[in-house]
Order: C-alpha cells, then structure tokens, then sequence
C-alpha cells in the first residue's frame, strides 16, 4: 500500500518550497512566460494568504521561502491552485500529454534567521551558479531586486518580515 505523503504547518513557519517541471530543460527564458508565471504565483500567493519572504525563477523550477500565516495548508493549496493554473497558462506545446509539474514539491522548514538568510543567498546565487549571470542582480526573476531596492517584481514580498542576520 502507498503511503499518503503528509504535510505539517503550523502559523509563523517559514518554509523553504522548490517546485520543479516534469521535464527539465530550459523552459523559462522568455519575457513573457516569465512574468505569467510570476502573475499566477502572485494570484495564488494573496488568493491563500501566504507571504512571500524570497523567490527566485529558474529555468525549470522555482524556488521560494514562504510564511505560514494561519493553521492549515495554504502552501499546499497555494501550489496545487498555481500549478493547475500555470499547467493551463503557460505550459510549452512540447510537454505534450505529460504533466507541466512534478506532482510533489520539495518543503524544508526553516528553523531560524541564520537559515532563513542561507536560503535566500542560495537562491538569489542560483542564477550565478547555473552560468546564467555574472551577478545575482542580473538575473531579473528573483526577490534579489526587492532586498537591493533597485524595483519590485510580480511577486509581493515581505522585506520587513525578513529578520536581521545573526
């Protein structure tokens, strides 16, 4: 028998989610589908009350840090809503019948500060890393630019919601 994969979340916990498309390759390069992709995170974001405290867009997936702000699972239905409607949205002709996403999502509670600013430099650095840019602030779809101040993207984030570094 298959075990039902199960999901705790508790109000005030951050967690750290990794979404990833069913087929990996270079999917999310252009403009356009970019911004849609960010536009429904964003609609799904404020429709299941959830904060966004970093993100950042890869090619083919997405990393996020969010807040539980209530008893429940808004983040699972949060990600279940904003992969149907990317599924439907924004899917490439060459997926054909296979899914758009992987039909789970990677969660890692964050259990402090100090972990929460590793994982907002790993993501905002994961641009870096993949070749993509030569510096973080390069890479435009990436919270980088709401913690630099140089603009806001698609997607709300909660800046002050970030604690000072330990």
């Amino acid at each position: 028998m298959l075990r039902r994969h199960s999901r705790i979340s508790f109000p005030g916990t951050l967690h750290f989610i990794t979404t990833v498309t069913s087929i990996r390759s270079d999917w999310f390069r252009r403009e356009e589908q970019c911004r849609r992709i960010l536009w429904e995170f964003e609609k799904s974001r404020v429709r299941h009350n959830v904060l966004c405290l970093g993100y950042v867009l890869m090619p083919d997936h997405l990393h996020a840090v969010l807040l539980q702000s209530v008893d429940g699972l808004q983040i699972a239905a949060m990600l279940r809503d904003f992969k149907a409607a990317t599924a439907l949205r924004c899917r490439p002709d060459e997926f054909g019948n296979s899914s758009f996403w992987r039909r789970r999502y990677n969660d890692v509670p964050l259990p402090g500060v100090n972990a929460l600013h590793r994982r907002l430099e790993y993501m905002h650095n994961n641009p870096v890393k993949r070749g993509f840019v030569v510096e973080p602030i390069e890479w435009p779809w990436s919270s980088i630019h709401d913690f630099m101040g140089t603009s806001s993207g698609i997607v709300r984030i909660a800046v002050d919601m970030v604690p000072v570094r330990l």
